[in-house]
């Protein structure tokens, strides 16, 4: 990315650096819990990017900060996520099955085959989607759901996810969609990393956008 562009990564209790906390099971909580840690990050020009169910986190914070009528971001980008309609528990398999994580694990693609050979590093992704199927799982769909800012959906062309489903976040956006297609699945942004970078950097500069907070999962 370029110099102008400051990344902030918005880590999540149970994994990365915060991986002795807690992890949190919620998503209305997660949404709280992101609020209250990074709030400070959230002035000035700046964006969110969110992947997967980050996506739909950096939905919830959006619309936190609207009713709070606190500083918004210039632009939300929204990753490998069907709108809050398509959200439903039983889209998701259950979070104590292991057979089933491993199986959507395997589905979704992207996983090194080293990681289904390391009982430690299986176990440790395993826990961390758990929690990330248990935040989905309790998702219930706010009664004022639309947002302000400018949207960009962006998707993976071979993703289990449908383009329509994406494509439905305009029912959530004020403005125009903006939308933007790769080749992959769902972790499209590691196989066309190159072009989602340029694709990123393109939105923010229309933006007027010098820093990008990201939010990412396991899911």
């Amino acid at each position: 990315m370029p110099s102008w562009i400051k990344l902030v990564p918005i880590e999540l209790a149970g994994r990365g650096p915060r991986l002795d906390e807690e992890k949190v099971e919620n998503y209305h909580e997660q949404v709280s819990a992101i609020l209250q840690c990074y709030q400070h990050e959230m002035t000035g020009d700046y964006a969110f990017f969110g992947h997967s169910m980050g996506a739909l986190l950096a939905y919830g914070v959006t619309l936190q900060l609207q009713q709070r009528n606190l500083p918004l971001p210039n632009t939300l980008m929204l990753s490998a996520c069907p709108a809050p309609q398509f959200i439903h528990p039983e889209r998701y398999p259950e979070p104590n099955d292991r057979q089933a994580l491993i199986a959507e694990l395997r589905a979704q693609g992207g996983t090194p085959d080293m990681l289904f050979d390391n009982a430690d590093l299986l176990e440790m992704t395993l826990e961390v989607l758990a929690a990330d199927y248990h935040a989905l799982r309790s998702f219930t769909p706010p009664s004022s759901s639309q947002i302000t800012v400018p949207v960009t959906t962006f998707y993976g062309h071979d993703d289990l996810i449908s383009v329509s489903e994406v494509l439905a976040w305009q029912q959530h956006a004020r403005q125009p969609l903006s939308q933007q297609g790769f080749a992959g699945g769902h972790f499209y942004i590691h196989s066309a990393q190159a072009s989602v970078l340029s694709a990123l950097e393109q939105t923010l500069s229309r933006h007027n956008t010098s820093a990008a907070a990201l939010v990412s999962s396991c899911e």
